[in-house]
Order: structure tokens, then C-alpha cells, then sequence
């Protein structure tokens, strides 16, 4: 499936890819930049799945977002049915383990839909079990990761996989609970088994919570001009990327896309890159979103507090702070439409990229324009930044294109540089 042929979800500690035809097949458990349980995007065959198909033949299938929100509804209309499944995950008022709600609802016609659960845990690198009873089953990796699937219909065991076959009449309602449960969860809640499946009424009530959280949270944006639609349609794209436990924003949700396709960079890019999120930070206080900037800009501090040194920042970390982002390629993934290879990891985070200290030191001087003042001591640390910048500036490095056939003088590197003194002065 193209990439362009997806919408996303997510609870702001995690993301899924959902294809139009009805398909999970790209999610990362338990964060943003944890091993996959589903990368069929990467590989057809080996990648895993969470798929909804109805028997319609060729039916139009098309998606969108209800509105201000980022609950994704996917319509499959034929000649003679239409069904439509509404993804979404909710988002708790604590943070705790990830759920994917699937829910069904049959709008005109009969037809039969075949749902299949086909996890492939840590890159589709372990094996694991299955348990079933009747509307619940469990998979259990090699290395104890859990999930749960729950819902009201029957679920059957097909090797390792879970499938439900439904029969569905107009009015029918069904829906599926994908949950993680792994007891190692860094969310704080720990559970071992699947909860309960769901009711309608606790469906419906999941769902209009979800919708009351997006709207509040998008309700905030200050912008009421022409671009007022599209504005806030990004504005939700990028608070998907925001880790609430953490404040890192990540640079995508994905790894192993390629830049072209058959070509070899396929970076991963489920990580914070000071620039990037820096980039990100701004956007969103132009739009009013200032709990975000306050969030990344802690997460940001944090960062330098722990370099030894201004020189030792690094340009990207994973979302909790880790520093070491060792490269590894998956040579059983035969990438996306044959691009290879497929990387986790990003190399990038050991190079010298000279502008960040311009991102960096201008994130902190719009928040402190726009936010909250800046503190003493994140003073004394942007002094110590802006020094070592005025000792380094003219060194070659690998600039923002991360070039990996050693250091080059870039202007971009130079230019920032200068903002970093500039940003410091003006703070």
C-alpha cells in the first residue's frame, strides 16, 4: 500500500499507520521508538498485521478524520453495502498501556468481513503463543511482551494468528481491542491479562472521550483565518508526535521509509532531533500550544544538563534521554516496495552538527518570549553554550544533510552558529 494511502493515530506515546484498505500494518509497542509488533508497511510477508476486509469485491474504499480530531473513520462503500470502521486510541488522563479500538459499523447492505490479528513481535524477529477463549486471546512473545485482543464476537485460532469471521446486517455494530499488557510497561499501570471486551456503551464512551480530548487540546489554537482548517489539521499531525511522558517530540513516527524509492537511505526517524522538534516547538507556540513548548524545552534542558560538556550535545536522542542509538539493519525485511536496507537506529546521533546550538538557544529564547521566562540556571547553561559556539563555529561537521563521507564546511552550520549568539544576546 503507498505511504500517501494512510492515516494515523495515535495516544501520544505511540503511533499506528492505517492503510485504506483497512489495514494496521505499521506499530511500534510500548513508545514511539520501541520494537514493531506490526510492520507490514516493510515487509508484506514477514511484517504483521491487524487487517478488516470485507467481501464487497472491489469496493471504493476512501478515509478521513472526524473532524478536530484525530479518530480516523474508514469507509468501504460497494454496489450494494457500504461499512465503515472507526480507529482511534484513547488517550487516558494518566498515561498507560496503549489501545487501538476498532469499531465496525455496518451502514447499508449485508455483507461478510473477515478480521485478522497477525502480530510479529520485536521487528518480526521473535516468535509467540496464543491463547484463546472465546472473545479474548492472548499473544505472548518469546521474550514475554503481551498483547490482548477482546471483543464480543468469537475469535478462532489459525496457527499463530487470531481471525473473526463476521456476518454483518445493517445497524450491526462490532468492535476490536488491540492492548498492550506487557508487565515491563514504563507507563506505570501493569496488567498481565486482557480487560474485559468492551460494551457499546463503553465504546461509545472511549470514542467521545477521545473526540472531547482532540477538540479541547486543537480548541486552543489561536488562528481563525483563512487556513483555519488546514492549520489545525497540522497542528493535531504534530501533537501525534509529542511523547506526554517524556515532552520529546519525535521526527516521524516510522523507520526504514525510503527518501527514494530502491535507494539505500532509509534512516529511522522515531527519535528527537534538537532541530527538528525545536522546528516543531515554534510552530506550535505561533500557535498558542504553549504546554508542548514548555514539555519539550524541559526534555531539552535535561539534555544539556547531562552532557559533560556544550560539545558533547548531541543532535538526536531517543525520547527518554538515550544516548546511544546503535545502527542495526534488518536483513529479513525486504524494505518498502524492495528499498534496502531496512535500519533501526540512527548513526546520525554520534556526528557533529553545528546548528543545533542555533535551534537549541532559539527554542528557549521563543519560549521565553512566548511561554515562561527563562531561570537562572538555564541561563548559566545557554552562556555555556553560546561560549563554546564562539570557540567551534568555523569547524567543518556533517550539517543538517548528516553526511556520512566525513565533515564539510556547510554555510547552513555557519549561519546557525550566528543565531545561537544572537538568541542568547537578545535573552
Amino acid at each position: 500500500m503507498e505511504i500517501a494511502k494512510h492515516g494515523l493515530i495515535g495516544d501520544l506515546q505511540t503511533a499506528a499507520l492505517v492503510a485504506v484498505d483497512g489495514t494496521i500494518d505499521f506499530l511500534c509497542l510500548p513508545e514511539f521508538d520501541s520494537p514493531t509488533v506490526f510492520a507490514r508497511l516493510l515487509d508484506a510477508e514477514r511484517g504483521g498485521a491487524f487487517t478488516i476486509t470485507p467481501a464487497m469485491g472491489e469496493p471504493r474504499a476512501e478515509q478521513r478524520y472526524v473532524r478536530d480530531t484525530n479518530v480516523l473513520v474508514t469507509r468501504f462503500v460497494g454496489d450494494e453495502a457500504e461499512l465503515e470502521v472507526v480507529d482511534f486510541m484513547p488517550v487516558d488522563r494518566a498515561p498507560g498501556p496503549s489501545r487501538i479500538v476498532r469499531h465496525l459499523r455496518m451502514l447499508r447492505g449485508r455483507t461478510r468481513a473477515r478480521v485478522v490479528c497477525v502480530p510479529r513481535f520485536d521487528y518480526a524477529r521473535e516468535t509467540h503463543r496464543v491463547e484463546v477463549d472465546e472473545g479474548t486471546a492472548l499473544f505472548t512473545s518469546t521474550s514475554g511482551a503481551r498483547l490482548g485482543l477482546t471483543t464480543g464476537v468469537p475469535l478462532a485460532l489459525r496457527e499463530q494468528d487470531v481471525v473473526a469471521e463476521l456476518d454483518l446486517v445493517p445497524g450491526d455494530r462490532v468492535s476490536f481491542v488491540l492492548e498492550h499488557i506487557d508487565a515491563s510497561c514504563k507507563s506505570g499501570k501493569r496488567l498481565h491479562r486482557p480487560r474485559r471486551p468492551m460494551d457499546a456503551r463503553a465504546v461509545a464512551r472511549a470514542l467521545r472521550q477521545t473526540i472531547v480530548f482532540w477538540r479541547r487540546w486543537v480548541g486552543k489554537a489561536r488562528h481563525q483565518g483563512e487556513w483555519r482548517g488546514a492549520l489545525r489539521r497540522s497542528a493535531l499531525a504534530l501533537k501525534l508526535l509529542h511523547s506526554r511522558r517524556t515532552g520529546a517530540i519525535i521526527a516521524a513516527p516510522t523507520f526504514g521509509l525510503p527518501e527514494q524509492i530502491g535507494g539505500p537511505r532509509n534512516w529511522d526517524f522515531r527519535y528527537s532531533w534538537i532541530r527538528d522538534a525545536s522546528f516543531t516547538t515554534y510552530a506550535l507556540l505561533r500557535l498558542g500550544m504553549k504546554e508542548e513548548a514548555k514539555a519539550f524545552t524541559r526534555w531539552l534542558v535535561s539534555r544539556c544538563e547531562e552532557a559533560d560538556t556544550p560539545g558533547a550535545l548531541q543532535s538526536l536522542y531517543g525520547i527518554d534521554g538515550r544516548r546511544d542509538l546503535i545502527e542495526v539493519t534488518l536483513e529479513h525485511f525486504e524494505g518498502y516496495r524492495q528499498s534496502r536496507p531496512v535500519r533501526i537506529g540512527n548513526a546520525a546521533y554520534d556526528q557533529l552538527q553545528l546548528d543545533i546550538y542555533g535551534e537549541l538557544i532559539d527554542a528557549l529564547y521563543v519560549r521565553d518570549e512566548h511561554a515562561a521566562p527563562t531561570s537562572r540556571a538555564v541561563w548559566h547553561r545557554i552562556v555555556e553554550l553560546a561560549n563554546w559556539v564562539c570557540e567551534n563555529w568555523f569547524r567543518p561537521d556533517q550539517g543538517i544533510w548528516e553526511v556520512r563521507g566525513g565533515c564539510q564546511e556547510f554555510l547552513y552550520s555557519r549561519v546557525l552558529c550566528w543565531v545561537a549568539v544572537d538568541r542568547a544576546l537578545r535573552i
